[in-house]
């Protein structure tokens, strides 16, 4: 996973940098789910095809041909195909794949706005001089009392 972490005195870097960033975890999310559902859809396609093979010809399968060949008997055929179950597995790393992505894609996108709310703070001087911020927090403090003090009806 990448580097998540923001560099506060090198806020334009950052700032440059993080459409790039976002665009490329999104990029990587589509493309693993993309790849998770091509796979579901081999899967299914390999599931019918020995569903019908199953069915059409139990015999070669370990059915008996005049016993009615029933959902669960043909499932558990199926199921039991290596090539079904390798399928299954590399559906499983795929879907993992695509979980992974989609953190790291809102990962990024939660950095873009930490990153915003970083460039919010610098441009409102917060990471100023401390006694100008005192001074303009004691200033605003003093403003609001005052207000307060004119909207309380006299005793």
């Amino acid at each position: 996973m990448p580097d998540l972490t923001i560099h506060i005195f090198e806020l334009d870097r950052e700032c440059s940098e993080q459409a790039e960033r976002s665009r490329l975890a999104g990029t990587a999310s589509v493309l693993a789910t993309a790849g998770y559902r091509r796979l579901k859809l081999q899967l299914e396609r390999l599931e019918k095809k020995f569903g019908a093979a199953v069915r059409s010809d139990p015999g070669k399968f370990g059915l008996k041909k005049d016993v009615k060949v029933t959902i669960d008997a043909v499932a558990e055929i199926v199921a039991s195909r290596t090539e079904v179950r390798t399928l299954q597995d590399d559906l499983l790393d795929a879907e993992n794949k695509m979980d992974e992505a989609g953190v790291l894609y809102a990962a990024e996108k939660e950095r873009g706005r930490q990153l915003s709310n970083e460039v919010q703070l610098v441009l409102s001087g917060y990471c100023g001089d401390p006694q100008k911020v005192r001074r303009a927090v004691g200033e605003a403090r003093l403003g609001e009392m005052r207000r307060d003090k004119k909207k309380r009806a006299p005793l």
